[in-house]
This record gives C-alpha cells, structure tokens and sequence, in this order.
C-alpha cells in the first residue's frame, strides 16, 4: 500500500510539473565579461573589479538563471610603509526575473541569488624601531546573498549589452556596478 501511495504522488507531481518543464529551456546560451566599481563597507574602501558570466537559459517565461565568477581587490599603506590587501573572488548564480516593455531591445531585470566568497586578507608591517612585526593573513569562505538588477540592451541577435547594480550581503557587504557585454550562442 506505502509503494502505492508512492507511485501516486510520483505520478502527481509528474502531470503537475510537466507544463513548467515545457517552458524551461535550459542549456549553455551565452556568455560573457564584465568590469566595474566596488565599494566595500568596513572601511575597506573602493575597487575595480571584474568577472565573467554565463546565461543559462529559461527557467521559466521572463526568468533566466545566470551564473558569474568575480574577483576585486583592494590594497592600502599606511604610515611607516605598513601595507593591508583584501580580495574576494565569488562565484555566485543569480536568476534574473526580465520586466516586460514595449520596446524589445530593452530589458530591465530584477536580480537574486546565492553567492560563495573566497575572502583573503593580509597585512605586512616591516622591522621598526627594533621590533618585528611581520607579516599575518587570514583567508575565509562564507556563502552570501545577491540583490540586484539592471538592464539588458540587444545590441544584435548574438551581443547583448548589460548594466547591472547587485548589493552582495555576507561575510563583507559590498556594492557591484558593472557594465559588460554577453554573446548569445
């Protein structure tokens, strides 16, 4: 009777979810490069950052999945040539929810998603005044979230040109403006 009941419910979520899936159209669409400003809370202060993209198809009608790999980092001095750098590199995944507007060649989108950080952080403080301080650094990885958008303009049926704001939340907070372009397979 429990395989039964297990072969119903198998069967329901078949006829339910069988529409959705006739929507999606999943695969290697697009990808792309990207290069823009990070401001970093915490004082860490601002950078130019950079990554790649990747389109991966409709999840369902206006609603893409995307996936990016990024990097920036950030370096100061201070008095007495002590010197801090900080880098993240994400990789995150993101779904793109496209607004609907009469003109086709634009497309402003909503943006959410899960992200992994490879956080680094080091410091050097050179020999002073018969002290040595040396050297430290710390590495971490945190999971984080990415709130966003943006717009999206064809600029031709395979170029697309991307705009795009994410606040990413975790281990440190920052916002990402970049601008890019993606190739459409």
């Amino acid at each position: 009777m429990q395989r039964f009941k297990l072969y119903l419910l198998l069967f329901a979520t078949m006829v339910t979810l069988s529409p959705l899936a006739a929507q999606a159209d999943l695969g290697f669409k697009g990808v792309g490069a990207k290069v823009g400003f990070v401001s970093v809370q915490n004082d860490i202060g601002s950078s130019l950052g950079f990554g790649v993209m990747a389109d991966w198809g409709t999840i369902l009608p206006r609603l893409n999945l995307f996936s990016s790999l990024d990097y920036w980092s950030h370096s100061e001095s201070a008095g007495n040539n002590a010197e801090g750098s900080w880098r993240d590199i994400t990789v995150a995944a993101t779904a793109h929810y496209y607004f609907p507007l009469s003109s086709s060649k634009v497309m402003p989108y909503a943006a959410g998603g899960l992200a992994i950080h490879f956080y680094k952080a080091s410091v050097d403080i050179p020999n002073q005044a018969g002290f040595n301080f040396g050297s430290a650094s710390a590495s971490t990885t945190a999971f984080g979230i990415d709130l966003g958008g943006g717009v999206q303009m064809n600029l031709s049926p395979t170029l697309d040109l991307v705009a795009d704001g994410r606040f990413r939340v975790g281990e440190a907070n920052f916002l990402a403006i970049t601008a890019g372009a993606l190739y459409r397979f």
